[in-house]
């Protein structure tokens, strides 16, 4: 499980029930649909995997809440919700860095500055690398 941002460590040393959890978020309408067999740990194991689908490194609040919306089905908080959350890192790889790196290449990024090659995720002002 991804590391708590410190709001959420304070905010889970005082309750004892997801439903707790979820009022001290300030969503006592959410509170109150939860299943009552959903424990803390559950319902932070589920914000762990929102937190993981954005790409987040920390566990937030907002995933809490976005754990609680869609076991509870409310797809207008968790749409509102979801559309305020920037992406995370992008991913490493094929689609990620490397994907990123040739574009940088390709589109001439890539050029000497001072003592050697630089990326830059900005069109340079000086000459790109000439790799023919």
């Amino acid at each position: 499980m991804r590391p708590h941002t410190a709001t959420l460590d304070t905010t889970l040393r005082d309750v004892t029930s997801a439903a707790q959890l979820l009022e001290s978020l300030g969503q006592p309408g959410l509170a109150s649909r939860l299943p009552e067999s959903l424990d803390v740990d559950d319902l932070l194991a589920l914000a762990d995997h929102e937190a993981a689908r954005r790409r987040h490194p920390t566990l937030g609040r907002e995933h809490v809440v976005l754990a609680a919306a869609r076991v509870c089905d409310d797809t207008a908080l968790y749409g509102e919700i979801s559309a305020g959350l920037p992406e995370g890192t992008p991913r490493r790889g094929l689609l990620g860095w490397t994907a990123a790196l040739l574009v940088a290449v390709g589109l001439g990024w890539i050029g000497h500055v001072g003592c050697g090659p630089f990326l830059f995720f900005l069109p340079m002002s000086c000459a790109p690398l000439d790799l023919a």
